[in-house]
């Protein structure tokens, strides 16, 4: 697909391929998974699976960056045009702090999680109710919790099967999975390859 030339990324739970011509460069910032709606006037959740042109949420200011960013030679001072353009948005789009470090905690605690995934649990251990700890991630994530273990679980699966030995039943068992079918229904869902295939490469 065509890309804009500012283009602002959510989470992505489907495959997706993307190339880069030879010659150009690509400068990227990644966020952290409950950070990015910091930035953002929008629930993080309308940028899911979406590629989305920065001057359609930013308008003129976008121009503006973009404009500054090109006129920069070295690729150290357009890192330094693109930091101070976050920390302006940063300023401007004050969202609740509180809620930033309990979405956070929230984060943290289903990446860590080695059982698989109960939102029941999370609602007791935190003293909130499942519909509010749902809205939140959906505003400050993009997806349900639900959805972020699952995607944990796949990163983990594949840094497993780039770095270790262990047969794709030991990684699909350690990363939680119920059965290898499963494993590889996921694994594909999030790829578009097996892990058979995605090992071979």
């Amino acid at each position: 697909m065509k890309v804009p030339k500012l283009e602002l990324l959510g989470h992505w739970t489907i495959p997706i391929k993307a190339a880069i011509k030879k010659g150009n460069t690509c400068l990227i910032t990644r966020f952290h998974p409950h950070a990015s709606s910091l930035f953002f006037p929008n629930a993080a959740s309308d940028f899911t699976n979406e590629s989305i042109d920065l001057c359609d949420v930013f308008n003129k200011g976008s121009n503006d960056f973009y404009d500054r960013l090109m006129e920069q030679r070295s690729l150290q001072q357009k890192i330094t045009v693109l930091e101070e353009f976050l920390i302006q948005r940063l300023i401007m789009n004050r969202k609740s702090h509180h809620q930033l470090k309990l979405v956070e905690d929230l984060c943290n605690h289903v990446y860590d999680e080695s059982n698989p995934f109960n939102i029941q649990n999370l609602s007791a251990r935190y003293g909130f109710s499942e519909r509010y700890i749902q809205k939140l991630f959906n505003s400050w994530v993009g997806i349900t919790p639900q959805k972020f273990f699952a995607v944990q679980r796949f990163n983990k699966s594949l840094e497993l099967i780039r770095s270790s030995a262990e047969s794709l039943t030991s990684i699909a068992f350690e990363c939680g999975y119920y059965d290898q079918a499963h494993f590889i229904k996921e694994f594909k869902s999030y790829t578009g390859l097996t892990p058979t295939q995605v090992k071979m490469l």
